[in-house]
Order: C-alpha cells, then sequence, then structure tokens
C-alpha cells in the first residue's frame, strides 16, 4: 500500500506519530466551531512532516450544508477570526487568488470563491472619497495550465509585480485522509501554497520566497486518494493494508468525492469568501457584504 495522502497538516502530524521536536500544537477557538494552529518552528520540523515552516490554523465546520449544526454567519465569522491571526500587520491591499479549474467541480473551489469576494482596488484608486476607508483588494481566477498554458504561478507573480499588493490569499482544494472531513474542514496557513498538490502534482509555489510578500492559503479538502480511503477503512476494521499497490495503479489514479459535490463546494466557497471579506473589511458584516456584491 502506498503512504497516505493528506495536504492536512494535522493529519500528516498524525500520520508521522504524533508529537514532533519543533511541532507546537494548541487550540484556538471553542465551541461550537472548534479550531487549532500548529505551528512548525524550524524547516528541519517541517520536513518530519512533509510541510513547510510556517503556522497552520484547521477550522472544522460540521456539516454546515445542512445548517442544523451552526448558522453561515457563524461559519463565515469563524474563518475571518482564524485568517485574521495570519494576516501581517500594517496590511495594505490584498490579492484573492482561486486558484483551480472551474469546469471540474471538486477543482472548483477557489474560482467559486473568487465570485464571492469584495473587490474595492478600483473603486478606493477611481473614488477615494466614497471608498477611501474600504481596503484595496482584487480577485483574480488564474485557471490551469491546462487550460491556460501558463503556470499558475507564473500568472499570479506577474499580477503581483504589475499590480503590488503588500499579500497574497489563496484558495484551493485539497485532499484529506478521510472522508469524515470532506467539505468540513478548512485549513489556513502562512507558509503558502503547491497549487495541485491535492492531486499530487509539484510545480510553481506560491509563497514568500517566489512572490515576494507575504501569501496565506485557504485550502478545503475536496477529495480522498481512494487507496488512502483504503487503507483508513481497512485499518478501522482492524485489517492490514496490503502492500505492493502501486500509486499509479489503476486504484492509484482514483479520487473520491461526495455525490453532492456541486452543492456542497457552492456554499463552502460562500463561506469562505465572505470569511475572507469580513478579515479584510472589518466595518462590514455578513448582511452589507451581500449588498455590496448585489
Amino acid at each position: 500500500m502506498t503512504a497516505k495522502r493528506t495536504d492536512l497538516a494535522d493529519e500528516l502530524l498524525e500520520i508521522a506519530g504524533g508529537k514532533q521536536p519543533g511541532i507546537r500544537m494548541e487550540s484556538i477557538v471553542g465551541d461550537p466551531l472548534p479550531a487549532q494552529m500548529l505551528t512548525v518552528d524550524s524547516d528541519e520540523a517541517g520536513r518530519s512532516i512533509g510541510k513547510e515552516k510556517g503556522r497552520y490554523v484547521t477550522l472544522e465546520l460540521g456539516k454546515i450544508w445542512d445548517r442544523r449544526d451552526v448558522c453561515f454567519t457563524e461559519c463565515a465569522n469563524a474563518v475571518a477570526d482564524c485568517l485574521s491571526r495570519l494576516l501581517p500587520s500594517g496590511l495594505q491591499s490584498v490579492l484573492v487568488v482561486g486558484l483551480g479549474n472551474r469546469h471540474i467541480t471538486p477543482d472548483a473551489l477557489g474560482p467559486a470563491c473568487a465570485d464571492h469576494i469584495m473587490v474595492t482596488r478600483h473603486l478606493v484608486d477611481e473614488l477615494p472619497d466614497l471608498f477611501g476607508n474600504l481596503r484595496p483588494v482584487s480577485a483574480l481566477q488564474p485557471g490551469v495550465l491546462g487550460l491556460t498554458g501558463v503556470e499558475t504561478g507564473e500568472i499570479v507573480k506577474g499580477v503581483c509585480e504589475k499590480c503590488s499588493p503588500s499579500a497574497v490569499i489563496a484558495v484551493d482544494a485539497l485532499a484529506s485522509r478521510r472522508v469524515s472531513r470532506v467539505l468540513r474542514t478548512v485549513q489556513l496557513t502562512d507558509s503558502g501554497i503547491m497549487p495541485a498538490s491535492g492531486l499530487g502534482q509539484t510545480r510553481f509555489p506560491l509563497n514568500m520566497q517566489t512572490l515576494g510578500i507575504p501569501c496565506i492559503a485557504i485550502g478545503v479538502p475536496t477529495v480522498v486518494d481512494a487507496l488512502t480511503l483504503t487503507a483508513d477503512v481497512l485499518e478501522d476494521a482492524g485489517i492490514p493494508a496490503p502492500e505492493g499497490i502501486a500509486e499509479d495503479s489503476e486504484f492509484g489514479r482514483m479520487l473520491v468525492t461526495p455525490r453532492d459535490i456541486d452543492a456542497e463546494v457552492a456554499t463552502v466557497a460562500k463561506i469562505i469568501g465572505y470569511g475572507i471579506n469580513l478579515a479584510l473589511q472589518p466595518g462590514f458584516d455578513c448582511e452589507e457584504i451581500t449588498a455590496f456584491l448585489a
């Protein structure tokens, strides 16, 4: 059986055996939406779980799409609270990047989220008397290499060089090792992101080193790797996982996603979009954001 694939830092720590030198875990938000922050203090500590040095906040939304556990406003405010903890001080203009492919539903989280961002940069520039109290925010949906022929990171870097934001917030779909966390967990980190990492691909990272400015990544698992799911199901049943199944086999190429993925992605994308707006424009509430976007 191949190694279990996940993009969630707390799951990687669990797979590595729990506590590791140079990695700290603390709770930061209580009921009804628990959250915890995992801090990787050094590059060496990061290598022990396969993550970069930085802070990783994991927020558990629960089954937000059925509205029985917590309401939309509580979820959006929780995302905003977690994001505010990672934003750099003295923040000026921000570029929000919706990563992914709008035409493939499990990968459409980023573009769908960008649809809910309060784009204000042009208003602040052109009508400062009316909108000068707002933070300048731009939104970008760069698509994917297969559709544009250009690396996503190259597009984002080019826009940053032209527009000079003081930080980037990138939203993307991730992979988890557990079905129970698909579209129920939000991971936020100040270490940046590797686009397409949920598919096991590594290309142009978005981080301080490549962009020259802070990059906050927000991700939600939308898929579970088939081999990882199989290993966990067997483990829960007390059955040893078989050895020798290659990652490039028919099973290794499969990803599992919920059957109502379209509705769930739309709901979570809106929650994250509103959470970003609440964090970047603290004078607004959800009703005012809805009025602005309309």
